[in-house]
Formats: structure tokens, sequence, C-alpha cells
């Protein structure tokens, strides 16, 4: 059930990006386009806790200055070649194209991939097949007028686990290899070649991303100045641990990203004035999407320029709050579902969908439990902790199934008819009443000396002992083959005693 959950929401989230790129006219015809893809949950990688929220906070940072963002997540293969392919037909009408990638990245024998979650990524030979190439995306941007730019947060450290190593790479080294982009194209690394970057702080950004968020919004700044900046304070913050690079050239057009205020002068050098701490604050708020920072930004501008705002923003992920503390421990569904939905994009979302799987996965292994016992308390006891679950209605059904064996059990049980007992056997052996008709069919046979030789027949542990020299028991009816041991045996059998196995 888990992993078709998870196979449906990839499939959802593949179907909503791909509308949203069709269906938006925006994003399609805008002078300044870009692709924001955040990669955390990968099935066969170590998990980049920071990557999704870093693509979040970025995504609301591009459409700030006036992109028209096509934000995506947690793709695997198909969704990542999906994206890019349909980005590349916006940014063919578009004036500026930009990608921007947060999550593992590697390189092997000169080349650079980046990596979809679903990537197993056991030979070099398998990444053309499993993991996207730099080479794709490149192509993608190609077709925009004036600015093409890639940014790749995905320089993070061995995505295939310590264990896994540069064997499994077949040659590749740390990090991404140098590139050299023709056609006035800027890649931006957020680490020197040949060099990983850093992932930050739980539940914070990477240095940098944080440096991009940063400069990303100062006015008339070129992108080659804006790069510069995000380098010198990645170096300061990380101790010179990190060393982002810019690769590429795209000629002597100054190319702001955020235009310059009317009769202003583009910036040429390192002077242009950022942005007022108060814009800078509330971006950086409004890109976390956190109640904490929010009552910080209200704590430090509590008379700003977005006061209010804050004010409102406040009042609902408390509200939010309230109630993931109240469904934290929950197992109802219905519930979590709702809440899911209502804090999308906010910090519960990541909890309330980590709840969700947790409550599928002990729903499933609760039911595998009941299958494997097959008795009438044990599925009540399942509708009790699952009430609305995802195999609730198969509880029920097994229940008025068992409700009806038992109304043929209670017009059979003071019956003498071996026969009959036989048939019920057959037929309904695998619940706690056929059980009971064994037991009552063993009680029949001792006391009228009955021989039988058919498959119903039901030895006592002494007779299976001197029959079989203490083998396993092995019946074969209706073309399969059914073991019973000691070992293993339901507890309704095992509550029979001795003589019944």
């Amino acid at each position: 059930m888990y992993v078709l959950l998870k196979i449906m929401a990839r499939q959802y989230v593949l179907a909503a990006l791909l509308y949203m790129l069709a269906t938006n006219p925006a994003a399609a015809e805008a002078k300044r386009v870009a692709l924001v893809i955040g990669n955390t949950a990968y099935d066969h990688a170590r998990p980049l806790p920071n990557a999704r929220p870093d693509a979040k906070a970025m995504a609301v940072a591009f459409e700030a200055i006036g992109f028209a963002v096509t934000p995506a997540f947690d793709l695997d293969y198909a969704g990542m070649r999906e994206a890019i392919r349909a980005f590349g037909r916006a940014a063919g009408q578009a004036e500026m194209a930009v990608v921007y990638f947060a999550g593992h990245g590697l390189e092997t024998r000169g080349r650079n991939w980046l990596v979809p979650t679903s990537a197993e990524l056991k030979q070099a030979a398998e990444l053309e097949y499993e993991a996207v190439s730099l080479d794709s995306i490149v192509q993608a941007v190609k077709g925009a007028q004036r600015l093409r730019l890639i940014i790749l947060d995905a320089c993070r450290n061995d995505p295939l686990g310590a264990s896994d190593g540069d064997a499994t790479r077949s040659g590749g080294t740390r990090g991404l290899a140098i590139i050299e982009p023709a056609g006035d194209i800027l890649i931006a690394y957020s680490a020197k070649h040949g060099t990983v970057a850093e992932d930050g702080p739980p539940g914070g950004h990477s240095p940098f991303a944080s440096a991009m968020m940063a400069h990303l919004a100062t006015p008339g700044l070129d992108v080659r100045i804006l790069m510069g900046r995000v380098r010198d304070t990645v170096v300061k913050a990380t101790n010179k641990r990190q060393e982002p690079f810019t690769y590429g050239s795209i000629g002597g057009e100054t190319l702001p990203l955020v235009d310059p205020p009317k009769g202003a002068a583009v910036a040429t050098s390192d002077t242009t004035n950022a942005i007022t701490p108060d814009e800078l604050a509330w971006m950086r708020s409004v890109a976390s999407n956190r109640l904490d920072d929010y009552r910080g930004y209200l704590a430090q501008f509590p008379d700003g320029k977005f006061a209010s705002e804050a004010r409102a923003k406040i009042d609902r992920l408390a509200a939010l709050l309230a109630r993931w503390i109240g469904l934290s421990a929950s197992r109802s569904r219905k519930l979590l579902e709702a809440f899911v939905v209502d804090a999308e994009n906010t910090e519960f979302s990541r909890l309330a969908k980590q709840r969700l799987s947790d409550v599928a996965l002990g729903e499933k292994t609760a039911w595998e439990k009941a299958e494997d016992e097959k008795r009438t308390a044990i599925y009540e006891q399942f509708l009790i902790d699952w009430p609305d679950g995802y195999l609730s209605d198969n509880a029920r059904e097994r229940l008025a199934e068992l409700a009806d064996i038992r109304a043929k059990w209670d017009k059979l049980k003071g019956s003498d008819n071996q026969a009959d007992l036989e048939a019920f056997v057959r037929l309904y052996g695998w619940s706690d009443y056929g059980a009971a008709a064994a037991e009552r069919l063993v009680a029949l046979r001792r006391e009228n000396k009955t021989p039988s030789d058919d498959l119903t027949k039901v030895l006592s542990a002494a007779e299976m002992t001197k029959a079989l020299d203490g083998a396993r028991l092995m019946f074969t009816g209706s073309g399969a083959s059914i073991s019973f041991s000691s070992a293993g045996k339901p507890a309704y059998r095992t509550a029979l005693g001795n003589d019944f196995l």
C-alpha cells in the first residue's frame, strides 16, 4: 500500500506539473521564466532534507522579482524529463530562462548528471536511463533570447551513500565536472567543480540557497556580479569550505535579473544598494513560510511594511499548529488528508504527510495480521483502530462473510452428521468457525471410531507423530500444498491444543 501511494503521489505531481505548464499562458508567454526543481525524498540514495525547502524558497524569490515560475518537487525520472521538455517550449518564447535545481548531482567520465528521486544508479552504464544529463537542461534554455542561466545546488555530498563510493560511479569524482557551455549560457555551481556543497542545518537552507536569496532581488545588479556576491557570501559563511563557481560567457551586455529604478544607473560594480532590511527579512520569511520566522519578522519590524500580512500569516499558521497538535498521533486517514491539503506549503505539510505514510504502513501491518488470523475479533479490532482506513471496507466485507459463516455454523454446531461437518470444513476451514467444526469432527470420529481417508481427516498429535515419524504433515488439495507445523500456527489453531494441527 505504501509503495502504491508513493507511485500515485508521483503520478499526481507529474500530472499537475504538466497541467500547470500546458494551461498557464503566463508561464508559456512570459518574458522571464524559471523552472525550479527540488528533490529531497530519494528512494535509493541519501535523502536531502533541505533540497525541497531550498527550491520552494527560490521559487518564491524568483516569482517576487517577476519571473513566471514552474515549481516541481521530488520528481522521478519521467517527471524530470517531462518537466524539462515542457520548460524548453516556454523558454523558446522567453527573454530570460532560468533553471534552478536542488538535489543530488554527480559526474562520471566527464559528464554531469542530475539525479531524480527514483534513480538506483548501480552502474555507470545505467545513468543514461535513470538520471538526467546537464546537457539536456542546456538544450532546454537555449531558446531564450537574452539570458540563459542554469543554477545547480547539486554538488551535495555523495548521492549514493558512503558504502557505494566512487566504484559505483565508475570513475566519477566528488561534485560536478568543469564545463564550458557554448551559446551565451551561464551555469552556476553551488560548489566549484570537483568539490561538494553543504546541505545546511536541519530545517534551514543550504549556504548557497541562503546567499542566493540574500542577493537575488537587488535592483539593477548584473547577473555576473550577482553570482560573485553569492560566491563571496558562501565562502565567508562556510569559512572557505565551499566556493561557488560560475561557468560560461554571455558577452558585454549588462543583464540584471531585477530592473533598476527608473533613472538609476545599472550596476556594473559591487556598489549597488541592496533592498531594504525590512524587505529582505520579509522575503526570507515568505520563502521559509514558518511560524517562528513570521514572528521573528514582526518582532524586528513591528511597524514594518509587511506587518499586517505577517500578523495574518501568524494567525493562520498558529491555527494550523493547534490542529496539528491534535492530529499528530491520529490514525484518521480522512482528517490527516484534509490537514495535508490545508497545510500545503507550510512547515506542517511534511509532518502531516509523514504521519499519513506511517498510518498507511501501520494499517497495512494490522491488515496482514488480520488476514493471517481470519478471526471475527481481529477484524472488529481492526475497524476500531482504523475506522476510515484504506482497508476498512475490506474488513467490513470480511466481517459480513464471517457473520454468514457463523450463522451457518450456529445451525450445524449441534449436529452429529459427519458428512455435513466435513463439507463445512472444506468450505470454511480457514475461519475460526471452520476450526470449531474440525474440533467437533475430531470428537465425533473418536467417539464413533469412524475411519476416514479423505482430505478433511484430522489427526491427533500422537497419530501424526506415529504416521510421519515427526515430519511436517502435508495435505494436497485444490492443486495446492498446505503445510502445518508446530511453529507459526494461527492463534485459533493453537487454542485447540495438540488434537488439531
